[in-house]
């Protein structure tokens, strides 16, 4: 089991690095692949951070609120 976290990882890593590989040279962004591996690692992190404060708090997106009902505002 605790194999299958870093296998995962890596074939998340991999398949996101062969997918943007030609986008980035499409779009003449060469220089930007060298920020997917380290993206990578911190992405998990920053998903489950702002997944737990967006079900534990209240948030402002374009001047509505969510989270709160409208007629409690």
């Amino acid at each position: 089991m605790r194999l299958l976290s870093p296998i995962a990882w890596a074939v998340k890593s991999l398949s996101e690095f062969l997918f943007l590989k030609p986008m980035a040279t499409a779009f003449r962004e060469e220089e930007l692949r060298c920020y997917c591996i380290p993206t990578g690692l911190v992405h998990p992190l920053s998903v489950t951070v702002f997944r737990l404060l967006g079900l534990f708090g209240a948030f402002r997106w374009k001047e509505d609120k969510a989270g709160i009902p409208k007629d409690c505002q």
